[in-house]
């Protein structure tokens, strides 16, 4: 291919292309001329002259990703290898090699190899969407660090065995005793025992320890931990009390950089977070790899070890919840805004069903999805759904008696309800709403678990189906 053929507009092939696409976009050609971008009507502002291209897409790569933009862009003078993580590291490397791979296709475009753009494109939408979490958080931290000097993992280690031993421990009981049952008391006691897995980055030494038992004017009573000397705000290892919340672990001048955070609902309910934090809107709140543990008003327990967003389950993670009968259900897979979506596997070990496949917010795509348990064979969801409907109409009405209705038995799609509320992180109850009781009729699911299955869902050997979710999917997100 000589340089004119790949300078040719992919509309009429005649004269040499002006005009690119700003981004993918399968109904438009991604190089034009000046005399076919004249005739468009529609969409005219999806492209842009090719002289402006290079600098419109850098634009846009910097507002997506601005961090992970100005790293790329040039040396920095930290070295992020001391600070993150096996993981994070690999991903800062794939984000340096995919933005100087865009920059050289960049000028390859520019230049008239036009057959380079689609791959582009992709390259840039694929750099914009990323999901840098961890990496962020790590990232955020270490430019923001002047108190590197502070580290040090063995004195931390020391003043952790003097300060947080017998009496740390014995202070928690005293201050969650007023607030919750014994048995809770004890199981996050244990948690906050067992949490020692502290960053090696984070592992800052304050210069002055704040005892809440100490009766001295200067002392801030509810706050056990350390303090730095100047403005006698926290930074290091301590724990804070705050109304029915409770953080124990890593501070810097006030702000909560990782650690559990207790969240108390009432004396027999908590939830429990741990990882790093990010403080938005004045609130403290999880993001990116993390682990959450529950009781409920039901005393189900929950567990959660996966990504987070804003204290929302967002990305690839495994939810597991114990009811009081003890039998383990688990889901594995995707998750937005703290439903299921996406690709993942369900686990109902009360139904003995294993669903796998596509989730739309919370149900299982039928088309799209493998259904198997105890004398099932695995086959698809869908024509199980339809065979036992059948089976349902067979045993339930006499044949000679039976004139369906035109769209009896049907699978008919739901729409997402308008007022759709997301799931409550301070209630915690399972994602989903599986209706096994005959009294509670569909309109009554709790308010804070997403509208995602409606009617009952009984999965049983013997008997049929009856009226399996009422639906085939949702078809709009909320």
């Amino acid at each position: 291919m000589n340089q004119d053929d790949r300078n040719q507009c992919f509309y009429c092939i005649n004269k040499s292309f002006e005009y690119f696409v700003k981004k993918v976009n399968r109904e438009l050609k991604s190089a034009i001329c000046s005399n076919c971008y004249d005739k468009v009507t529609n969409m005219k502002d999806e492209y842009i002259k090719r002289e402006k291209f290079r600098d419109y897409q850098n634009e846009q790569l910097k507002k997506a990703q601005p961090i992970i933009y100005e790293i790329c862009k040039k040396d920095n003078d930290i070295d992020y290898d001391q600070i993150l993580k096996k993981e994070s590291s690999y991903q800062l490397k794939n984000c340096k090699e995919k933005f100087n791979e865009i920059q050289k296709i960049l000028i390859e475009v520019e230049q008239g190899i036009s057959e380079s753009i689609s791959r582009l494109l992709f390259l840039v939408q694929e750099f914009q969407e990323g999901q840098y979490n961890d990496l962020l958080i790590t990232i955020t931290l270490g430019k923001s660090m002047n108190f590197l000097e502070k580290l040090d993992a063995d004195k931390f280690r020391i003043e952790q065995d003097k300060y947080f031993e017998q009496e740390f421990f014995n202070y928690c009981r005293k201050l969650l005793s007023s607030s919750v049952q014994n048995g809770i008391t004890t199981e996050i006691v244990e948690k906050i025992k067992n949490c020692i897995d502290f960053p090696n980055f984070l592992k800052i030494i304050g210069d002055k320890f704040n005892n809440p038992e100490n009766k001295n004017k200067d002392v801030k009573q509810n706050y056990y931990g350390f303090l730095d000397n100047k403005q006698l705000k926290k930074t290091g290892l301590g724990c804070w009390n705050q109304k029915n919340l409770l953080y124990y672990g890593i501070f810097y001048q006030d702000d909560f950089l990782w650690g559990i955070k207790v969240i108390l609902d009432s004396n027999t309910q908590f939830s429990l977070y741990k990882g790093f934090f990010s403080k938005i809107n004045e609130e403290f709140l999880i993001n990116g790899i993390g682990e959450m543990f529950s009781f409920d008003e039901n005393q189900t327990q929950h567990e959660y070890i996966g990504k987070f967003y804003n204290e929302k389950r967002q990305g690839e993670g495994t939810y597991i919840w114990k009811p009081n009968d003890h039998k383990e259900n688990k889901y594995t897979g995707t998750w937005q805004n703290n439903v299921f979506h996406g690709q993942g596997s369900l686990h109902l070990s009360d139904q003995n069903i294993i669903i796998q496949g596509s989730f739309n917010y919370g149900v299982p795509i039928f088309e799209n999805c493998q259904i198997t348990g105890k004398n099932i064979p695995q086959q698809d969801f869908l024509n199980y759904v339809k065979q036992s409907q059948k089976q349902t109409e067979e045993n339930l009405i006499p044949k000679q008696q039976f004139v369906p209705p035109n769209n009896f038995g049907t699978l008919q799609p739901q729409k997402q309800s308008a007022n759709f509320q997301p799931f409550n992180q301070n209630s915690l109850a399972p994602p989903f709403a599986f209706q096994q009781q005959q009294s509670k009729q569909p309109n009554q699911v709790n308010n804070q678990t997403p509208p995602q299955i409606q009617g009952k869902f009984q999965f049983q050997n013997q008997s049929p189906i009856q009226s399996p979710f009422n639906q085939l999917r949702l078809n709009s997100k909320p």
